[in-house]
Protein backbone atom coordinates (compact mmCIF):
# COMPACT_ATOMS: atom_id res chain seq x y z
CA UNK A 1 0.00 0.00 0.00
CA UNK A 2 2.50 2.55 1.12
CA UNK A 3 4.44 1.55 -2.16
CA UNK A 4 1.57 2.09 -4.29
CA UNK A 5 1.01 5.55 -2.42
CA UNK A 6 4.96 7.05 -2.87
CA UNK A 7 5.03 5.51 -6.44
CA UNK A 8 2.24 6.36 -8.77
CA UNK A 9 -0.85 6.76 -6.01
CA UNK A 10 0.12 9.99 -4.84
CA UNK A 11 0.97 12.08 -8.15
CA UNK A 12 -2.51 10.76 -9.41
CA UNK A 13 -4.18 11.97 -6.10
CA UNK A 14 -2.45 15.00 -5.96
CA UNK A 15 -3.34 15.90 -9.63
CA UNK A 16 -6.21 14.38 -9.53
CA UNK A 17 -7.36 17.16 -6.52
CA UNK A 18 -5.50 19.87 -8.75
CA UNK A 19 -7.88 19.29 -11.74
CA UNK A 20 -10.79 18.90 -9.56
CA UNK A 21 -10.05 22.09 -7.78
CA UNK A 22 -9.25 24.06 -11.20
CA UNK A 23 -12.67 22.78 -12.42
CA UNK A 24 -14.32 24.30 -9.35
CA UNK A 25 -12.85 27.56 -10.01
CA UNK A 26 -13.63 27.85 -13.56
CA UNK A 27 -17.20 26.44 -12.54
CA UNK A 28 -17.62 28.98 -10.07
CA UNK A 29 -16.17 31.62 -11.90
CA UNK A 30 -18.55 31.22 -14.45
CA UNK A 31 -21.90 31.36 -12.62
CA UNK A 32 -20.81 34.27 -10.85
CA UNK A 33 -20.37 36.09 -14.41
CA UNK A 34 -23.75 34.60 -14.61
CA UNK A 35 -25.31 35.49 -12.24
CA UNK A 36 -23.90 39.28 -12.51
CA UNK A 37 -25.70 38.69 -15.87
CA UNK A 38 -28.74 38.08 -14.74
CA UNK A 39 -29.11 40.70 -11.49
CA UNK A 40 -27.61 43.17 -14.08
CA UNK A 41 -30.99 42.56 -16.65
CA UNK A 42 -33.05 42.26 -13.26
CA UNK A 43 -32.32 45.93 -12.11
CA UNK A 44 -32.81 47.20 -15.85
CA UNK A 45 -36.67 45.89 -15.16
CA UNK A 46 -36.41 48.63 -12.58
CA UNK A 47 -36.99 51.26 -14.72
CA UNK A 48 -40.62 50.59 -14.72
CA UNK A 49 -42.96 52.22 -13.06
CA UNK A 50 -46.60 50.39 -12.22
CA UNK A 51 -48.12 53.65 -11.46
CA UNK A 52 -48.06 54.55 -15.35
CA UNK A 53 -50.45 51.73 -16.16
CA UNK A 54 -52.92 52.70 -12.58
CA UNK A 55 -55.01 54.54 -15.07
CA UNK A 56 -55.65 51.88 -17.88
CA UNK A 57 -57.03 49.57 -14.89
CA UNK A 58 -58.98 52.07 -13.78
CA UNK A 59 -60.97 51.83 -16.47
Amino acid sequence: MLDWLLGSGLPFLIMALTIAIMAGIAYASTRRRQISKDLEMIESWSGFDPRELDEEFED
